[in-house]
């Protein structure tokens, strides 16, 4: 564990001088809200992003991290990684650390605020004759945990040792038990197709992945400001379109969610992949519909990227068992109204003058 060691005192745990180890260590992580009542959370240390929504009592989505969630577990892996400093120094064995923590939020006079936390670590040694040692170096964890020092809010620690083997059937922590949902759940292998298009042939029609954040910076860097506008409804700079931030969230797809499929080609001159045309598909929170959107390189428009683009999306929302498909347009982008109306959408007017609502019934 990477300066697992230098959690705490590092006089203390590791021996090491403080000179000859940083004194300051900066992490970072990062959130955005995403679409209706969920986000995500990125950190720089991690490949993986996490979906997260308010608590289902805030009027948040269920089945979802919550930023309280997320508040205990960094109480609870804190605890976990300074034990395990802590026992490695000492060279003290033990067969497994299960740490439980539970919150309570209550509202007072300055709105709601976490009132308590309660942080339950059961640890299982070998040995009876260990147990001093194990309640001291369980202890010393709680004095040291630099998260729960950090918090304001009374903490009630419950320690507990057993003695004996791990069981293999003790709940949710054990490989016997179904595993959680991944925070970014993979395409299934049928999604990546090669088609031909006009004037073009060999273009692989796939899921976005995290390698394709360079070309999608490349991407963008060849839309025409009318592209652009057709495609957000007002202009956004290149600067705005290519940050890491946001092409992170998009490289990051959460399956379960949202689909995005990039149709990638090999240049003939400079043999160098670039990705041509990107489409995605969002499923909209508590509806069984989607909405879809596509945007394609000038260079390559009206040559069939578009209707290849969008009839992989409607097929993909068949596979998810959707109901509808929706599509938001500018009045004036006739190339696109025309697009959905070969592809069997039905039109309708919105109130506002400027916009234009088509559907799909699946």
């Amino acid at each position: 564990m990477k300066d697992a060691m230098s959690y705490g005192n590092n006089d203390n745990l590791t021996g090491t001088s403080t000179k000859q180890m940083q004194e300051r260590h900066r992490y970072r992580v990062a959130a955005w809200w995403t679409a209706g009542r969920a986000g995500i959370a990125k950190a720089d240390s991690a490949p993986n992003v996490i979906h997260f929504s308010a608590p289902p009592e805030f009027r948040g989505l269920k089945a979802m991290w919550t930023p309280e969630d997320l508040l205990l577990s960094a109480v609870a892996s804190c605890f976990t990684a300074t034990f395990y400093a802590i026992a490695g120094k000492a060279k003290f064995e033990y067969t497994d650390l299960e740490v439980q923590a539970e919150g309570v939020v209550s509202k007072g006079d300055r709105g709601y605020t976490v009132s308590e936390i309660m942080v339950h670590p059961t640890l299982m040694i070998a040995r009876e004759h260990d147990r001093e040692q194990a309640l001291d170096l369980l202890q010393k964890a709680k004095t040291l945990c630099l998260v729960s020092r950090a918090l304001t809010t009374p903490q009630k620690f419950e320690m507990l040792v057993k003695v004996g083997k791990v069981s293999l059937d003790r709940g949710p922590l054990t490989a016997s038990v179904q595993s959680p949902r991944l925070a970014i759940q993979p395409y299934p292998s049928p999604c990546a197709e090669s088609c031909t298009v006009t004037a073009r042939a060999n273009v692989e029609v796939r899921p976005i992945c995290p390698e394709d954040e360079s070309m999608m910076v490349q991407f963008h860097e060849t839309l025409s400001d009318r592209t652009v506008y057709f495609r957000y409804f007002h202009s956004v700079s290149l600067k705005s379109r290519v940050a890491h931030e946001r092409l992170a969230r998009i490289c990051f797809a959460d399956q379960v969610r949202e689909s995005v499929l990039v149709a990638v080609s090999e240049d003939h001159k400079t043999g160098q992949r670039q990705i041509l045309g990107v489409g995605r598909l969002n499923k909209l929170p508590d509806t069984n519909q989607g909405e879809v959107a596509i945007l394609v390189s000038d260079r390559h428009q009206r040559q069939g990227l578009g209707t290849k683009l969008l009839h992989r999306l409607i097929q993909i929302a068949k596979d998810l068992k959707l109901n509808r498909v929706n599509s938001e347009m500018l009045r004036e982008n006739h190339a696109m109204q025309i697009l959905v109306k070969k592809l069997g959408f039905s039109l309708r007017l919105f109130e506002d003058p400027a916009s234009v609502r088509a559907f799909l019934d699946l």
